[in-house]
């Protein structure tokens, strides 16, 4: 089965509430994190992604921005610039990491709202507490780490 790479977007803006969260969002290839031009916002975002992030590095460059490179448990990398933090996801990603991240991202201050924009996997339907069904996900996405 061909699954859609397509980007798979989320916006901070303000108190946000991840009520209806796709689980399949585990999966996504990429997820890109915007807040509105305010780099100290996209700075304590970085210090809340490095605990889910197993070992890494954060370099920071003063005309290029804040790059975030992780290599780990969970493999991410992220470039935040112009306080936009762009963080794409590894596709073996694990079990609930990504929606845990998500949750953390729900108590930062100053968020407004949640919004997903994208396309989803073409997976059967078939879900489960954190994604997709056995056989879907295994076509593609492997669990094993």
């Amino acid at each position: 089965m061909q699954l859609k790479r397509e980007p798979m977007h989320i916006h901070l803006e303000g108190p946000l509430s991840i009520d209806g969260l796709p689980t399949d969002i585990v999966y996504a290839p990429q997820l890109r994190i915007h807040h509105d031009e305010d780099a100290q916002a996209a700075e304590r975002l970085v210090d809340l992604l490095m605990p889910f992030a197993g070992r890494g590095a954060v370099r920071r460059y003063p005309f290029l921005g804040t790059r975030v490179v992780w290599q780990g448990k969970y493999p991410m990398r992220a470039r935040l610039r112009s306080g936009t933090l762009d963080l794409r996801v590894g596709r073996r990603l694990k079990g609930n990491a990504l929606p845990r991240l998500v949750t953390a991202l729900a108590g930062l201050q100053g968020a407004r709202d949640l919004a997903l924009e994208g396309e989803r996997p073409a997976f059967c339907g078939d879900y489960d507490d954190i994604g997709p069904c056995t056989p879907c996900a295994a076509n593609r996405y492997s669990r094993k780490g």
